[in-house]
């Protein structure tokens, strides 16, 4: 069956040569570096690590800008202040400049690492257990997917509290650490697991079945292409459906303190409303339902190319270790 037209323009539009072609010249390193990465299991865990690194840190930075405004729409300022995601763009780039739009992407990338190997090592645990003598069932998948996903928010959590609050002018990365010491890094952690763990239960099930289908359809000569595009469709109903959770998890770890500096306020030790269900229950009261979808279409629109590039990295370069004799 041939592809669809859409899919044979775009086709024809990308290089004939596999992308592994691209990366020649860590052929030599890799064949050398071979036999100690199989023999360590403590040098298997860091390629992991790196593997995930590179993948989500490339992810993480080719839509970083669509977080920031997604995250200032969410806020409770944002709210009053902007009408739509165009207005907070304006916003930015009136006072802060281009390179407002990256605000907290430093904590986002010391955390990417870590994130993705946690993530993707319960992943494969879990879907490669032996219970399911090698077939894993649709079940079977989203478990692992929530598993993974709700593994992560251990690393994830202290990085979005910092990330938010600088994406809404609350700082530097050292002096909010100082602020928030221990208890104030997992601020809003319910908010945050039921986030990742639902996404990640999307995700990867349907990930797992457009895959094959699009490989099926197009070729492996364009397998990573395939990978990028059955990312990008996984990653968009996953990101639609989280985000009421992801709102929730903005407004607990945004500050209240900080809302109210920014209004002229000032109020010591005030602190957020304590739970996922009091804050839940604050903007249904208050602003009502449609407001939990507060910016879905940055979030899908951020989330699909962002897992996309990172699904498809990490397919590359597994493809890539395994080819040259690398274990995972």
């Amino acid at each position: 069956m041939a592809p669809p037209r859409f899919l044979s323009t775009l086709l024809a539009m990308l290089p004939p040569a596999s992308p592994l072609a691209l990366l020649p010249s860590l052929t030599s390193l890799t064949a050398a570096a071979a036999p100690v990465l199989t023999s360590s299991p403590a040098a298997a865990a860091a390629l992991h690590l790196c593997i995930g690194g590179v993948a989500g840190s490339a992810g993480a930075l080719s839509v970083y800008p669509l977080d920031l405004i997604k995250t200032r729409l969410q806020s409770e300022e944002g709210k009053a202040r902007f009408a739509n995601g165009l207005e907070a763009a304006r916003d930015v780039l009136a006072h802060d400049g281009p390179l407002g739009f990256f605000h907290g992407v430093s904590t986002q990338l010391v955390g990417v690492a870590p994130e993705k190997a946690i993530k993707l090592s319960v992943y494969a645990a879990v879907s490669g257990a032996a219970c399911w003598h090698g077939a894993v069932p649709l079940h079977g998948q989203v478990l692992a997917g929530w598993l993974a996903g709700l593994s992560q928010t251990v690393v994830t959590n202290p990085l979005e509290v910092v990330k938010v609050r600088m994406q809404l002018g609350g700082g530097r990365a050292g002096e909010l650490l100082r602020e928030l010491r221990w208890g104030g890094l997992y601020t809003g952690l319910e908010a945050t697991a039921l986030r990742d763990s639902t996404f990640s239960a999307i995700l990867f099930p349907i990930n797992e079945h457009i895959k094959p289908l699009l490989l099926s359809q197009l070729g492996a000569d364009h397998a990573f292409f395939c990978s990028l595009l059955a990312g990008m469709i996984a990653a968009t109903p996953a990101a639609f459906l989280t985000t009421p959770a992801d709102l929730v998890k903005t407004r607990m770890q945004q500050g209240r303190e900080l809302l109210l500096a920014q209004q002229g306020a000032c109020v010591p030790g005030f602190a957020p409303p304590p739970s996922f269900g009091a804050v839940a229950a604050q903007v249904l009261r208050e602003e009502g339902a449609a407001t939990f979808f507060d910016g879905c279409a940055e979030r899908v629109a951020r989330s699909a190319p962002q897992f996309g590039v990172t699904l498809a990295m990490l397919d590359l370069m597994n493809d890539f270790c395994l080819a040259h004799g690398l274990a995972l």
